[in-house]
């Protein structure tokens, strides 16, 4: 392209993967944002977990639900996290437990220790680098399909992060918002938040 070529084209054209970027920004946050605020909007609250536990238990609370439940021998402390609390998830159908999934949570606290949200870590216990049936890619799916059921209502939707591309998959249903993500080639980590938390 000669020079004089060249200044023939508008100059916003040097602009335009910027605007672009921009407007597929837009769109995107607004497909969230739809979500959102329609779901805010409803009446009912979802203060519910499992296990017992839910939005609003104090610190103490969440402890003594989780010593209760470690009692009853089920869930455990999670081996090198230090706070987690580690729970398997059986296939009905796989009765050696060959596909055995690990779920992995731990509480979120406000200032007042008051909690508002649940962190998740999903991983089979049969992982390892050479078995692509037990990436994590394969995996976040199964964990989705498992909180559709676990947690009726809307289904997920998918919202990628245009900064790291980053596919993180949301489902809102009132003020529950539940969060799901690749983290690694491990691990699918998830977030189950009270939305009413962050208003």
């Amino acid at each position: 392209m000669t020079k004089s070529t060249f200044l023939c084209y508008p100059k916003w054209i040097l602009f335009y993967p910027l605007i672009l970027g921009i407007i597929i920004s837009g769109c995107k946050q607004s497909i969230y944002r739809q979500h959102y605020i329609k779901e805010m909007r409803k009446k009912e609250k979802f203060d519910s977990l499992f296990f017992g536990l839910r939005f609003g238990d104090s610190k103490d609370i969440y402890f003594d639900k989780c010593w209760g439940l470690n009692h009853q021998r089920l869930i455990m402390p999670s081996s090198g996290s230090y706070g987690w609390l580690s729970y398997d998830l059986i296939d009905a159908h796989d009765s050696l437990g060959i596909d055995k999934i690990e779920m992995r949570f731990i509480g979120e606290f406000d200032k007042k220790d008051v909690m508002n949200k649940l962190n998740l870590k999903f991983s089979f216990r049969s992982w390892a680098p050479w078995l692509d049936q037990y990436q994590s890619d394969v995996l976040i799916y199964q964990v989705i399909d498992s909180i559709e059921k676990w947690y009726p209502g809307n289904e997920f939707f998918r919202f990628d992060n245009l900064v790291d591309s980053t596919e993180t998959y949301f489902k809102i249903d009132a003020n529950r918002q539940i969060k799901v993500f690749v983290e690694d080639d491990v691990f699918v980590a998830g977030e189950i938040e009270d939305l009413r938390s962050i208003l």
